[in-house]
């Protein structure tokens, strides 16, 4: 018909409509003041996958993840990939690694394990084909 208003305006209209609703309603319910639900006694940073952590006396709450104070390092910011296949390694695959401690000495990240020398990494290091140690 000439002249009828067009279905997907009224649709169109309509969803606007509904997310106006919604996000109100999600405003009114969100509380006025902060309310104290917890206590933190331990701030834990995991910058390798699968190894174990390192306590923190501070540290920043950024949208993607925690991260260390004063360096560029976020929590699982490192992970191990295998070599023949590209694919990332966990503790369920590899039950050892939960065993690595991993430490920082200026600007570089250290990883320890047991019966294994030390693995020294530089903090800056530009992942490329000529850099990639084999830690395996």
């Amino acid at each position: 018909m000439v002249g009828s208003p067009d279905p997907v305006l009224y649709f169109l209209s309509a969803t606007a409509a509904l997310k106006f609703l919604v996000s109100y309603l999600n405003y009114r319910s969100v509380p006025k003041e902060a309310k104290r639900v917890g206590k933190i006694s331990r701030i834990t940073l995991f910058p390798l996958k699968s190894a174990r952590g390192i306590d923190l006396d501070a540290a920043e709450c950024t949208f993607s993840a925690l991260k260390m104070t004063g360096k560029n390092v976020c929590d699982r910011h490192w992970l191990i990939v295998r070599e023949d296949n590209n694919r990332f390694v966990t503790g369920r695959q590899e039950p050892k690694m939960t065993t690595i401690q991993p430490s920082f000495h200026g600007d570089c990240l250290q990883l320890d394990a047991p019966g294994m020398e030390s693995l020294k990494l530089p903090l800056n290091m530009k992942a490329t084909p000529a850099n990639i140690v084999d830690a395996m």
